[in-house]
């Protein structure tokens, strides 16, 4: 009874130096060694975080790269790697940096140019399986009596990922192109080609980016053009922890579709507002959760449409030695204009997809993954709803800073 007080303001006295520590990076640093010689680890790494989260890289660079060092006895190799790429332009002195060396080993040591570029990206190919792939990109009508053909199909998929920034003083340029395929091999005919393109200007005010630019996307199904839009985007990233941040991006774009008529068009203007929140654990989690409002208007008027999706993504490393297992869902509803003449169709999509991730050399991975896929309709939209399952193999390599 006696000891309860006494310890009670011990972790009180204890609680007071780590909040002191944090206000300067050379205290943070101080306190961190102090807490990693007597093997509190994970104590350490978050006296650090909430220095990085107070100050500018420049003026954290120190602490950043003990930050590293500790995330790498932490086994939490690829967010250390995540870490030391934000120094670059900076750099790291040889003592400082031989620390790190003993720490993680073989890592590439920061520039200290005062302006490197970073750059990143992930090439996947592999195959697919869809047990519907006939109705993925077809629409058959509801008779009565009619349940709907289906039809399954092997794809090779491939995917392309780059993204740069050139980062000068607080402002930076970005760029990002992403790109997709998914070609038959037996089967229906399942094929179809998608891209997006990013490019723009940021800047940085104390903890908050602000970004924008352009926006482009070009689509293409069974060989065919089917859908180019081009606009602007902007996006708003504020911090809500070390190790957390909340996101707001607006898009807006116009969108030209192959085949359009007077009669007959869905070109128009897209709108999509999105909320995010973005982060990582200490155990190296990742997470990704989100909600969004779309709009789109179009020349034919029940073109158009209003709707909403909700999003989801986190991905788990379950070995020290690269093994993860990652999981993803998207649920979106959408309802059509009502026209002139009849009722309204209005849908819900949903896609779920669970991967494990096996490592074959360092950043190259070999990624098994089962889906699922499925529309639903309302009745007065006489369509016949659709739902696939589906499962990829794909070799991942992930490259750059």
């Amino acid at each position: 009874m006696l000891a309860a007080p006494a310890t009670a303001q011990q972790a009180e006295t204890d609680l007071d130096s780590i909040i002191d520590a944090s206000g300067s990076p050379d205290r943070a640093i101080a306190l961190a060694r102090t807490q990693e010689e007597a093997g509190d680890l994970l104590g350490a790494a978050a006296t650090l975080e909430r220095a990085l989260f107070k100050g500018s890289i420049t003026a954290t660079a120190s602490a950043r790269l003990r930050y590293v060092g500790l995330l790498c006895k932490l086994g939490d190799r690829p967010r250390a790697t995540t870490e030391l790429a934000k120094l670059n332009g900076i750099g790291a002195s040889d003592t400082a940096w031989a620390a790190t060396q003993r720490a993680c080993g073989d890592l590439p040591r920061p520039a200290g140019s005062g302006s490197a570029a970073l750059f990143s990206g992930q090439v996947a190919a592999g195959m697919a399986y869809d047990s519907d792939a006939l109705g993925a990109l077809a629409v058959q009508f509801a008779l009565p009596g009619f349940k709907g053909v289906r039809d399954d199909g092997f794809s090779f998929i491939g995917s392309l990922d780059l993204a740069g920034r050139i980062p000068s003083g607080s402002s930076f340029l970005y760029g990002r192109l992403t790109a997709l395929t998914k070609n038959r091999v037996a089967g229906a005919d399942l094929d179809y080609q998608i891209g997006d393109l990013q490019l723009g200007y940021g800047v940085s005010e104390g903890n908050v980016e602000l970004s924008g630019g352009f926006f482009g996307r070009y689509g293409r199904i069974a060989g065919r053009d089917f859908v180019a839009e081009f606009g602007g985007a902007a996006r708003a990233a504020v911090p809500v922890s070390a190790r957390s941040r909340i996101g707001f991006e607006a898009v807006v774009v116009h969108q030209n579709y192959a085949g359009s008529t007077a009669l007959f068009s869905r070109n128009g203007t897209r709108y999509d507002l999105a909320l995010d929140l973005q982060g990582s654990t200490l155990s190296g989690v990742t997470y990704a959760l989100g909600a969004a409002f779309e709009d789109k208007t179009a020349n034919t008027r029940q073109l158009g449409y209003t709707g909403g999706r909700v999003f989801g993504a986190v991905r788990v490393p379950l070995t020290a030695q690269g093994l993860y297992g990652a999981l993803s869902a998207t649920i979106r509803h959408v309802a059509f204009r009502t026209p002139a003449l009849g009722a309204r169709q209005i849908e819900t999509r949903y896609f779920a997809r669970a991967a494990l991730g096996v490592p074959i050399v360092d950043r190259l991975n070999i990624e098994a993954a089962v889906s699922y896929t499925a529309r639903d309709y309302n009745k007065a939209s006489a369509l016949v709803d659709y739902h696939s399952v589906g499962g990829e193999l794909r070799l991942v390599w992930n490259f750059g800073q």
